[in-house]
C-alpha cells in the first residue's frame, strides 16, 4: 500500500493494488497497461509482469470495479487486493442504498443553498461589505 501511495501521480486522490492473472509475457503487460491507462479518472498505472500486479493511480471518483471491467475487457483477470486514498488513509466506507437515495432527494436543496450562498457573498462585495470568515 505504501508502495501505491508513493506510486501515485501528482493530484491523484486514491492508489489501487490489482492481483492480476492470466499475463503470459511482457506483451500481455502492455495491454493490461493500456487497457487500465484509458479508464477514466486514471492518472497512473503501471503492470509489474514479475509480481502478476498492477499499481493504478488517479481521481477521487476512480472506483475498483471500473478497473477490473477493464482488464477482463483486455482479456486477463483482475481483483482489487488494495485501496488506499493517496494520504495512506482506508477510504470511507460506501454509501448504502438508502443513504445514496436520501443524498439524491437532498442533492437539489444542497445546490440551491449553496448556489444562494455565492449569490449573497456576490451581493455583499458589490455592496463593499467583506464576507464573513469560514466557520
Amino acid at each position: 500500500a505504501a508502495a501505491a501511495a508513493a506510486a501515485a501521480a501528482p493530484g491523484a486522490a486514491v492508489c489501487f493494488t490489482l492481483s492480476l492473472s492470466g499475463l503470459r509475457c511482457e506483451g500481455c503487460s502492455g495491454t493490461v497497461r493500456t487497457a487500465l491507462r484509458a479508464v477514466t479518472g486514471v492518472a497512473y498505472a503501471e503492470v509489474v509482469y514479475a509480481e502478476s500486479c498492477a499499481i493504478v493511480s488517479g481521481a477521487a471518483g476512480l472506483c475498483g470495479d471500473a478497473l477490473t471491467a477493464a482488464v477482463a475487457a483486455a482479456g486477463f483477470e483482475a481483483s482489487v487486493i488494495d485501496q488506499r486514498n493517496v494520504d495512506g488513509s482506508a477510504p470511507a466506507p460506501p454509501l448504502s442504498l438508502l443513504e445514496r437515495r436520501e443524498l439524491e432527494r437532498l442533492r437539489p436543496k444542497l445546490e440551491a443553498a449553496l448556489s444562494r450562498v455565492a449569490e449573497l457573498e456576490a451581493a455583499l462585495a458589490a455592496a463593499g461589505i467583506p464576507a464573513p470568515a469560514p466557520r
